[in-house]
């Protein structure tokens, strides 16, 4: 509840503040605009004040929660001599709404509160680091670059980020204000602040819509439907805290830069257009890629108005010509750098994809029209439910493109001139193949298209509509409610993988709390680290907490996107020596290959570091999750066998890899086969950094090909350091590899993993409406070889101890055993034609036995195959099989250890339907008695 009522506080801060200015300098507003645009202007003066002070060269610590005490006493003194106006009665009912959306979008909070991460995607993550920097230091104060190599503050990376490159930072600022102010960091801060932000765009579109003669019935319709937008709510949801402010100063800029002013007196209509000067100053600090939004939509409007009024026209013309030239006394040079920054995001976001790579396929196929109206939350919900919801959005986009938003242009209003320009630029997108872009104005759109929905709403006449139409916005509104539920149900991260979630059970978990734990902990008493977390998210997240402590992550380079190394652009001596010895480069030739990568700098001191790991499982290496309700994470003093993954030329990390083809592996996702469990796509070429290996150790490979129908489900040939890892058939294998011998560099070993083929995509299923265009779209842009389960490194001992089972009998339950060595067989019992089973031998054990079903899949029912028993390469069985239930008894005598078991047949069917797994037969139980 603490943290619900702390979004409400920001919330009602930046009204405060913004009605407090909008009292003082009276822009003319109606009332109830007045005050439903506040928090905007509210946001608008927080953020231009942090960010003229901060950089002045002041902390945002040193200033922070003085300024915002400051600005809620003054903004008291101007109610207490002012006394505007506050309609209580005619506001109860937005109000309310207000709430209920919160509630709607961030019910969460009421469970994990402050630590609720939602689905902690590197953006946050990214924000909350670079608003540790503001809190720290003044704006352009030059980073210790020793303390950067060494790992010590990686907030620091943001100086390349903001200083160098001339990033917006409006975001970062407001949080760190916030946390100066509240003492909580950006992580707990950084819902609730987004959710107020969420807040104040609904009120925002009321503003939008509650002038120029529209009724207070159609700002309460707006709000209302923005409330319930999916789209809308998931912008907030995913946490693009810099999307969601920016839309909300784009539409306070749009509600007063749209409206006509009167020209006399000068001085009094000059002094009512600082509210405008900084909300659209706001949006150059906060959000500059929506300027050109801002300047077209303006365009077609006052062109619009032109034709019905240049009388009124004038008045708006004139006024933002002074706007234009108070923002640009008041930003200075800055301006230049904010129009550089959007052009630079304008170019790149108008670059074409390749239909086969797309990361947000979702809007280049039909189905992408029923989630822009929130229908559905994603394309993969089952037909034909989706092609319904397909009908319904074309019905929907039909009813505003052909039939309400020509009549709205010819009637010259505001927001279906944004709309205009938003529509034409999507299809500009969509032709250009450009998903990113279209997915990020789907959320843009929402307000404008809610906007025009609304007028248009508040102009029906009920009484006249057909009958069908009720019982048709009744599914479109439980669509609507069950697609925000999704959403913020997988915000939870509790117990899912993929579909967007970075960190499982992040907030369950209580990362935050137990990263400040683990770092504020005696048990951790060394100043250097080294750790194995290869999740990009999960990484930076923890260096929030671990400032002043060496800690060096040798997967990857998780900041090359953010100091841009590449920028051609002049530097000092401190910073080019910084970026040459950031890291090393190495290369290794093995499984026929050469393959670069690179490790940090000073290599020689980071393997005698204790290792700070996630016990949670991140990732399928090591092959372990030993929470086990003892935390989210593990110090290891002198880990042993442990392998982390190293971002290589051949086998790139996940996040923004190089080449999509040469991605090793993917982020967990649920495990169909074994439900509550997970696994992970890999691609083709995996490297690994081994941590204190023993002498020759061996390779443990757990992989599935059951769903990977782009091979027949037919599992891998690897080879790990040119030695074969003997995986046969189809379906799953559990291998434990010869013994091999490591690549041993500067100190340091390398295991290397080759899958024996590439990637392939998964095949499109498109069915129903889906198929009218975009059939070449790629749903899962990923090239995946098999599906992995466990990848770990063990020592002879180990292995020498394993106790297999005799048999196999409960699918998929027995074939999770660790012990057993396998491979050819589906989980739920359907086998291969060649499968292999090591078993151990009892004392009194005399047969080997294979009981299971050859069931009639096709017409023919004379179908007929032979299978062969082997044990230890040995043929001792060969018996003919038809369609039924058969039993195979095979005496035995003589055997020792874990014998290998192999079965082959000669003849095999396909399972029916979408299923298509190529099999044997069905298996009731296998193994010794």
């Amino acid at each position: 509840m603490s943290a619900f009522l702390f979004t409400l506080g920001i919330f009602a801060f930046w009204a405060m503040l913004g009605y407090a200015v909008i009292t003082v300098f009276q822009p003319r507003l109606r009332i109830l605009q007045g005050i439903l645009i506040s928090p905007a202007v509210g946001i608008a003066v927080t953020v231009l004040a942090v960010f003229f002070i901060n950089r002045a060269g002041i902390p945002v610590k040193d200033f922070g929660r003085w300024l915002l005490i400051s600005f809620a006493v003054i903004s008291i003194i101007v109610f207490v001599i002012k006394r505007p106006i506050f309609p209580f009665k005619k506001l109860l009912p937005f109000i309310g709404i207000l709430l209920a959306a919160l509630i709607l979008s961030a019910w969460p909070m009421f469970s994990y509160g402050f630590n609720w991460a939602s689905f902690a995607n590197d953006d946050m993550a990214n924000y909350a680091l670079a608003a540790q920097r503001f809190l720290n230091h003044g704006f352009f104060e030059q980073p210790n670059f020793d303390d950067l190599l060494a790992g010590k503050d990686y907030s620091l990376m943001y100086w390349f980020m903001h200083v160098r490159d001339g990033v917006r930072s409006g975001s970062e600022l407001m949080l760190a204000v916030v946390w100066a102010f509240s003492g909580l960091n950006a992580h707990q801060i950084f819902m609730p602040v987004i959710m107020a932000l969420h807040l104040a765009l609904l009120t925002v579109t009321g503003a939008m819509v509650s002038g120029w003669g529209y009724s207070r019935r159609v700002a309460l319709i707006a709000v209302s439907l923005i409330a319930i937008s999916p789209m809308s709510s998931f912008g907030a949801i995913y946490q693009l805290i810099g999307q969601e402010g920016g839309l909300v100063l784009l539409g306070a800029a749009i509600t007063l830069m749209c409206r006509p002013y009167s020209l006399r007196p000068v001085i009094t209509r000059a002094w009512g257009l600082i509210p405008a000067v900084a909300v659209f100053s706001g949006l150059f600090v906060w959000y500059p890629e929506l300027l050109p939004f801002l300047g077209l939509g303006w365009i077609l409007y006052t062109c619009l108005l032109l034709r019905r009024s240049k009388e009124k026209a004038v008045k708006v013309i004139i006024p933002a010509m002074v706007i234009g030239i108070f923002v640009l006394m008041v930003l200075n040079k800055y301006v230049l750098a904010a129009l550089t920054f959007m052009f630079i995001q304008s170019t790149t976001g108008m670059a074409s994809s390749d239909p086969s790579g797309f990361s947000f396929p979702n809007y280049m196929v039909p189905g992408g029209i029923a989630v822009l109206w929130g229908l559905i939350p994603t394309t993969s919900i089952l037909e034909p439910s989706l092609s319904i919801a397909i009908a319904s959005g074309l019905l929907l986009t039909y009813w505003i493109v052909c039939r309400i938003m020509p009549s709205q242009i010819k009637q010259g209003m505001v927001p279906v001139s944004f709309l205009s320009i938003m529509v034409l630029l999507g299809l500009v997108l969509f032709f250009r193949n450009n998903d990113f872009g279209l997915f990020k104005l789907a959320m843009y759109i929402q307000p404008f298209l809610v906007g025009v929905v609304a007028i248009a709403l508040a102009a029906w006449k009920f009484r006249k509509t057909s009958f069908l139409i009720i019982p048709f916005s009744a599914t479109i509104f439980i669509s609507i409610m069950a697609s925000n539920i999704y959403f913020t149900s997988k915000s939870t991260g509790e117990n899912s993988a993929g579909e967007f979630i970075e960190i499982r059970n992040v907030s369950k978990e209580k990362v935050f709390q137990q990263l400040q734990t683990l770092f504020n902990s005696p048990q951790l008493m060394a100043d250097e680290y080294i750790s194995s977390i290869d999740n990009v998210v999960l990484a930076k997240l923890m260096v929030l907490y671990s400032q002043g402590r060496s800690v060096i992550f040798p997967s990857r380079d998780y900041f090359i996107r953010i100091i841009n190394t590449k920028k051609e652009e002049s530097v000092n001596k401190k910073e080019a020596k910084y970026e040459s010895e950031r890291f090393r480069e190495y290369q290794i030739e093995t499984n026929s290959k050469i393959n670069r990568f690179l490790i940090p700098a000073g290599n020689e001191r980071l393997l005698s570091r204790p290792l700070i790991a996630s016990a949670a499982k991140q990732n399928i290496f090591n092959g372990r999750d030993s929470t086990d309700g003892q935390g989210y994470f593990e110090l290891i003093p002198s880990p042993l066998n442990y392998l982390i993954f190293i971002h290589s030329e051949l086998g790139n990390h996940y996040y923004h890899s190089d080449d999509r083809k040469k991605t090793a592996f993917y982020t967990l996702e649920n495990d169909p086969m074994f439900p509550g469990r997970t696994f992970s796509a890999l691609g083709q070429d995996l490297l690994f950094l081994a941590i204190k290996p023993t002498k020759t150790p061996r390779v443990v490979m757990e992989l599935t090909s059951t769903i990977v129908k782009q091979y027949d489900s037919e599992l891998p040939t690897p080879k790990v350091q040119n030695v074969p890892v003997g995986f046969v058939g189809r379906g799953s294998g559990r291998i434990f590899s010869d013994p091999i011998e490591l690549t041993d560099i500067d100190g340091m070993s390398f295991v290397s993993v080759d899958m024996g083929r590439e990637g392939k995509q998964m095949s499109n299923s498109h069915k129903g409406l889906m198929l009218l265009y975009g059939r070449d779209v790629s749903l899962d842009s990923r090239y995946i070889t098999t599906f992995g389960r466990n990848i770990s490194l063990i020592s002879e001992e180990q292995y020498q101890l394993l106790q297999p089972p005799q048999s196999v009998t409960h699918f998929p339950a027995d074939l999770a055993n660790p012990n057993l060595e396998y491979s050819g067989i589906y989980e739920d019992g359907w086998i291969s034609e060649h499968s292999f089973f090591k078993f151990k031998v009892g004392k009194e054990t005399d047969k080997f036995i294979v009981r299971g079903v050859i069931p009639q899949l096709g017409k023919s029912a004379d179908f007929a195959t032979e299978l062969k028993i082997r044990i230890n390469g040995q043929l001792v069985a060969q018996q003919k099989l038809g369609v039924g239930a058969f039993s195979v008894e095979v005496p035995v005598t003589g055997l020792s250890d874990n014998p290998r078991v192999d079965l082959e047949f000669t003849n095999y069917q396909k399972l029916p339907g979408d299923d298509g797994r190529i099999t044997a037969g069905k298996i009731d139980f296998i193994g010794f008695n």
